[in-house]
């Protein structure tokens, strides 16, 4: 990244940090794209449900985005369809043949034609909640000077997408709505994982904050929707549509979380992705930490730590210790069970 885009970036984050409402949100995009010169840009959320309204933040002509959300174009527009299907950023608009597209489709992209929308850079954004959106910067004409541009920040762009979405689902987001009331973000949290069946330690374990601070979060919820237990405020979050997807023995960072009776950190119980969760305290490389976590998911963790590097080793004993060793090892034995081939 250059000087020059270090700059850019820092005065975006900034206006990001300090923006509150749809306005602001769109100055701050509006300031960065005039200052990489790609002045057409347009942001879209998708809702989780079906029956959810799209967010669209952009400077289009207003005619065209009234336009748009009214005929809810999103599910005909081919840009989208195809950032739906891929994380990484495309062009369109030189090339239609590219899109194999239909007859509604075409229409759509002549309309948007009569509004300068005839060419652009898209970047799909998939979060870690798997919430989607698509950032487009466009043009009126496929200019060989607008792709030049943005091919020379094709490594900010999607940094200022994702920060961009990231600050726009904290401030905006209208699925922290239970029951007409608006959580904040730690509120809401704090609710969906006590939905899963954490409790106050559970959820100060997955979230790093103290047990205190989980349960404050989980009364402060409680005054908000009137009720006087969790389990009714649960039963609000389920009326507003809200399923719990997570099905891992642990979804917090392994070793903040204590381990549950009856259960062990074997092979196979946990995936890669989880386990990088639970090392993410390891001071190792990115790949340090995926290699570990591939070998204990393949091997267990006896015989993990030879698949390591060896810089890697300590800190690997240190976090994954003897201690459910020796628990096992107790348990096979008060329950008389001829199992220890199976315990390591």
């Amino acid at each position: 990244m250059t000087k020059d885009m270090q700059f850019v970036f820092e005065t975006f984050l900034e206006k990001l940090s300090v923006s509150v409402d749809e306005g602001d949100f769109r100055g701050a995009l509006a300031d960065v794209a005039s200052r990489l010169d790609l002045l057409a840009f347009a942001y879209l959320s998708l809702p989780a449900g079906s029956n959810g309204k799209p967010m669209l933040i952009s400077n289009y002509p207003a005619l065209w985005t009234g336009r748009y959300l009214e005929n809810r174009y999103q599910n005909v527009d081919p840009v989208i369809v195809r950032a739906s299907y891929g994380k990484s950023p495309f062009r369109w608009g030189f090339d239609l043949k590219s899109f194999d597209l239909c007859g509604p489709q075409l229409r759509f992209f002549e309309e948007a034609a009569q509004f300068g929308i005839c060419c652009g850079v898209t970047i799909p954004i998939i979060d870690r909640r798997g919430n989607f959106a698509a950032m487009t910067f466009a043009a009126d004409k496929p200019d060989p000077a607008f792709f030049r541009v943005a091919e020379r920040y094709e490594q900010g762009l999607p940094l200022i997408a994702t920060c961009f979405h990231t600050f726009v689902r904290r401030r905006l987001s209208g699925d922290r709505i239970v029951d007409g009331v608006l959580l904040t973000p730690r509120e809401y949290e704090c609710l969906q994982w006590a939905a899963g069946g954490k409790s106050a330690p559970d959820i100060g374990c997955i979230l790093e904050i103290t047990r205190h601070t989980a349960a404050f979060h989980l009364g402060n919820v409680r005054k908000k929707l009137g009720v006087t237990t969790t389990k009714q405020a649960i039963a609000r979050l389920a009326a507003s549509g809200f399923r719990f997807t997570d099905k891992s023995a642990s979804p917090a960072q392994l070793h903040r979380l204590p381990w549950r009776e009856g259960s062990s950190p074997m092979a196979g119980e946990f995936s890669p992705s989880e386990l990088m969760a639970a090392m993410r305290s390891i001071p190792l490389t990115r790949s340090d930490r995926t290699t570990c976590c591939c070998a204990v998911s393949r091997v267990g963790l006896r015989f993990a730590s030879a698949f390591c590097p060896r810089r890697a080793r300590q800190c690997f004993a240190t976090l994954f210790g003897c201690c459910w060793k020796e628990r096992l090892h107790l348990r096979i034995r008060a329950s008389g069970k001829a199992a220890a081939s199976r315990s390591i």
